[in-house]
This record gives C-alpha cells, structure tokens and sequence, in this order.
C-alpha cells in the first residue's frame, strides 16, 4: 500500500464519517450553504463596497472588508435558513434512508476532491500517471475519477462552466476593475475639453499620481487611465503620446 493509498482512505473515511451523520439532506444544506454565501458575496459586492468605501476611504482595505464581511454575514444567514429546514423536516433527518444518503454524498465529496489531486499530479507529469501511483491499489478508483474530471474540465463543459459566470475570484476581480475605472473617471474627468485634443503631460502624470494616492499601483493607475483614453479618444490624444513623451516615471 502507498502513502497515496493511506491519504485517499482517510479523506474517503472522513468524509463519508462527517456526511453519514449529517444525513444525505444535512449534507446537501451545507454544500449549499458554504457555496451559496460565496454567490451572495459576489453579487452584493459593489453595494456592498460603496458602504465600506464610505467609512474607510482606501481601496483596498474597503474591498478586503467589503467581501469577508459579505462572506460571514451570507453564511450566518444561511447556516440559520439551514437550521430551520432541517428542524421543518425533522421527521425524515436521521433516518435509515437519510443516513444512507449521506454515506453516498460523503463518499463522493470524498472521491472528487482524492480524483483531483490524482488529476494535479497527472497534469504535473506530462498527462501521465506516474509509476508510484500506478502501484497503489486505489489507483483504479482515483482514476476513475480524474478520467472524469477531464471530462468535465475540457471541451464544451468547461466553456459552459465559465459562461455560466459563478467563478468567484473572477467576479471579484472584475468588480475590484470597475473601482479603479471609476477612480481614474473621477480623476481625469474635467482635465480637458473634448475640442482641446493636446491634454498637457503634466496633468497626465498629476492624473496618474492622484490615482496612485488612492491606492492603485502605478501600473494598474496606468491601466486604468488608459482604458479612459481608449473610451473617450475625442478627448485624448493617443495612450503613447499622453504617456510617453516626455514622460518621466512615477517613482515606485
């Protein structure tokens, strides 16, 4: 037996232990309460982030108390919602059908999670399963389970995964893009007429560095400042012009 086989029977036999007495239905609330707060999170994010905004100022503080306390808020929330189903459908919580259930759900939670780090290292070996996990005797097992997950990961699948728009860290991020966009509008409204093409550099690098105040790295004070100029060029001359000539660099 590898060390691999001794890992995927304890994560096998925690998972099905845990699920087993929480039942098939009290397995199923808890998935959905720990991934419902995560959805909770993202969609409530930007009202969520002016109220913050508003009492701490910086970017990136606010942000960081603006989605944690999203997440602990929703999950409060929900781990109460949860309770009173499970009180509601108490009758059948427990039982002989319910513990079964369980076992199922756990087993599987178990299965996904030992198949991924299968699928982790086989991707890490050129897509091929190396010799030591080939020994093991759950090696047919896990790769049942990273085969499928291939499956799952590739082609179609995985392009409607990523439509269906409920990656949170992306979410997140796009959400966090929007911020800076609105401070560097903020900034750069107002420096020039739209009939007045030549934007003086120096109010370019006033922009930039009143951006940088804010919170934005230089880099990302540059990106944002450059998507206003790709949005509104009948107010700006091109990105390189404004930036470049004659421009001296922010210091770090």
């Amino acid at each position: 037996m590898t060390n691999f086989d001794i890992i995927t029977i304890v994560v096998l036999l925690i998972f099905t232990t845990i699920s087993f007495f929480k039942g098939g239905i009290g397995s199923i609330l808890s998935l959905a309460k720990w991934y419902g707060a995560g959805v909770l999170s993202v969609m409530f994010y930007p009202e969520a982030k002016q109220v913050t905004e508003e009492a701490l100022g910086s970017s990136i503080i606010s942000s960081g108390v603006a989605i944690f306390g999203l997440y602990i808020v929703a999950l409060i929330v929900l781990w109460l919602i949860t309770k009173v189903i499970l009180l509601a459908l108490s009758a059948v919580v427990g039982g002989v059908t319910d513990r079964f259930a369980g076992l199922i759900i756990g087993f599987t939670i178990g299965l996904i999670i030992i198949s991924s780090a299968h699928y982790t290292i086989r991707a890490t070996n050129n897509n091929n399963d190396p010799d030591w996990l080939q020994e093991g005797k759950t090696f047919e097992l896990t790769k049942f389970g990273a085969d499928n997950l291939g499956k799952v990961f590739s082609g179609d699948f995985s392009k409607m995964i990523d439509d269906f728009g409920f990656k949170t860290s992306e979410k997140i991020k796009n959400e966090i893009s929007k911020d800076e966009l609105s401070e560097a509008k903020n900034v750069t409204d107002g420096l020039s007429d739209p009939a007045e093409k030549d934007l003086n550099i120096e109010k370019v690098r006033k922009a930039l560095e009143e951006l940088k105040a804010e919170g934005l790295s230089k880099e990302k004070a540059k990106e944002a400042l450059q998507k206003m100029i790709n949005d509104e060029p009948n107010k700006f001359r091109s990105f390189d012009e404004e930036i470049k000539v004659d421009y001296e660099p922010l210091p770090e």
